[in-house]
């Protein structure tokens, strides 16, 4: 995907998030742009936020405990949006996990979503010190349920939720089963920068990614902390 196809997209906003190992200057840090499709509201319903957490299971954050109270909370409209989360990190050899849950009240904090649908995406090994990538995912729906249908193979549905008990109960595609939700899997060479033009495959023949070259430029790279 080409960064002119990335900058006409229309985002819904943008927010920053600084992960743990954050270094004092620019080229010191690594910077990922999580580019995240939201799902239209639900049909019928009240007024609906996805809260957006973005976390590292290195540090503890994996999706069978709570995140805690920083994220971001963006609306859902009538048509799909898209939000941007800029992470910044000073360590390289960390995953990234993002978690979308859908409340009533903007940060989740009202008693009716204690049990609020929830959608997972996990990231391998995204970040690259000095470099600035790029994942995109879209979420299809808000996983809430009445028929198992309704997940779209993002579960079985279990008293209106889409839940799942092992990976086969996640059927869509390069998904797997993380703590009782389907959790979408971005592997590593999936992870977009370093390179210009679009591919499918951001690693080279050598397996390694294409931010891992000696010599590779980030593509605009941008500090987002003005350094």
């Amino acid at each position: 995907m080409t960064s002119s196809a990335r900058t006409a997209r229309a985002r819904a906003a943008v927010a920053a998030l600084a992960l743990s190992g954050l270094l004092g200057g620019c080229a010191q840090n690594a910077i990922m742009e999580l580019q995240i499709e939201l799902p239209p509201a639900p049909a019928g319903s009240s007024e609906t936020f996805a809260y957006i957490q973005v976390a590292t299971p290195a540090g503890g954050f994996d999706f069978d405990v709570e995140w805690g109270d920083t994220g971001f909370s963006f609306p859902l409209t009538a048509t799909r949006q898209w939000a941007c989360v800029s992470v910044v990190s000073g360590d390289p050899t960390v995953d990234v996990n993002a978690r979308i849950r859908y409340c009533s009240d903007p940060e989740c904090l009202d008693v009716a979503d204690g049990n609020a649908p929830e959608s997972r995406v996990a990231i391998e090994s995204p970040l690259y010190i000095g470099r600035r990538t790029f994942v995109t995912v879209g979420v299809p729906q808000v996983p809430e349920c009445a028929l198992a249908a309704d997940c779209g193979g993002f579960g079985a549905c279990e008293s209106g939720r889409c839940v799942c008990a092992s990976d086969a109960d996640c059927t869509a595609t390069n998904t797997e089963c993380r703590a009782g939700g389907c959790a979408e899997i971005v592997p590593r060479c999936k992870v977009e920068g370093c390179i210009t033009g679009a591919t499918d495959n951001y690693c080279a023949d050598d397996g390694s990614h294409f931010c891992e070259r000696l010599g590779a430029e980030p593509l605009s790279f941008e500090c987002e902390l003005g350094e």
